[in-house]
């Protein structure tokens, strides 16, 4: 696809334009023709950092987790003070399963967010997550405690810091921890879920039953959340309630097994194009898969807190 060339434009506002047409077909889901001028644009300026970190986002929505980590880190490369770029990279960095890169892609976001919250906590998340047995649990503690001492209503950090209290053994306080989090924002279903679970652990099943179905309601299609309260209506007795949970769980695993395998095969035609990245003061060579896939995608919403 080429954006109609239009006279006495310059160089820097040919490319704001097609930047801005490129946003359009992205925000309705038209990614073939989205990716498209996004090239475009890297072919007049290859270092440009929005068409890099667009397409890199992309990449992600389509899966292509190797391809959009490459996209991210040249546009975090052209521009390092771009906060939301490096929090963009390591979340394809997370999905690629490379958590000690994500990890210092968010030590680099603290450095140029000190005062943020989301930072501190997003540290302790990933330390968790490298350690998730707690060979990291007291330096995580430490990233909560301090996003909390930055913002006292930071849901997050006290639903990390409930976790780890669990795992200590605390379960009161970490309950409290939880249910403080509940109050900050009772929208999130996590909050609900990692409640629920310490409400099973402790052998409270009706109290755990409820707050599974609280976050059933935000989170409807979690076969993980109705196995769950399939447990906990069991140990209530409630055989025939928990073996419908069972079946819904089962029947929204088949969906999913579904429709990955029609997304496999019904993509469409893909086409490959080589886009020149600079990266680490080279020009590397990317061969970007860009395949036509149904369905909407808006940039805007993607997840970059």
């Amino acid at each position: 696809m080429t954006l109609p060339k239009y006279k006495n434009l310059s160089a820097t506002e040919t490319i704001a334009l097609t930047l801005r047409v490129a946003l359009e077909h992205h925000d309705r889901g038209q990614l073939r023709e989205a990716a498209a001028l996004y090239q475009e644009v890297l072919g007049m300026d290859s270092s440009n950092a929005d068409a890099l970190y667009l397409l890199g986002l992309l990449q992600v929505k389509l899966g292509n987790q190797h391809v959009a980590v490459q996209l991210l880190r040249a546009a975090v490369h052209a521009r390092p003070e771009a906060a939301h770029m490096h929090r963009s990279l390591a979340e394809a960095l997370l999905r690629a399963g490379r958590t000690a890169a994500a990890l210092h892609c968010y030590w680099r976001i603290l450095a140029l967010e000190p005062t943020s919250a989301l930072a501190f906590v997003h540290v302790g998340d990933t330390l968790v997550t490298i350690k998730p047995e707690g060979g990291n649990d007291v330096a995580a503690a430490s990233c909560y405690k301090r996003a909390l001492i930055l913002n006292p209503e930071c849901g997050p950090a006290h639903l990390g810091l409930g976790l780890i209290q669990q795992r200590n053994g605390d379960t009161a306080t970490a309950e409290r921890g939880m249910r403080a989090a509940i109050a900050v924002d009772g929208r999130v279903s996590s909050f609900h879920a990692a409640l629920a679970n310490l409400l099973l652990e402790q052998k409270q099943y009706a109290s755990a039953s409820d707050s599974y179905r609280r976050a059933i309601t935000l989170q409807p299609a979690s076969p993980v959340l109705l196995d769950k309260l399939g447990d906990a209506l069991g140990h209530m007795g409630q055989k025939l309630r928990a073996q419908a949970c069972y079946d819904r769980a089962s029947e929204l695993r088949s969906a999913t097994e579904r429709v990955s395998r029609r997304g496999s095969t019904q993509r469409g035609e893909s086409y490959f194009s080589t886009v020149a990245i600079p990266w680490a003061g080279d020009v590397v060579p990317l061969a970007v898969t860009l395949l036509n896939t149904p369905g909407s995608f808006s940039s805007r919403g993607m997840p970059v807190q």
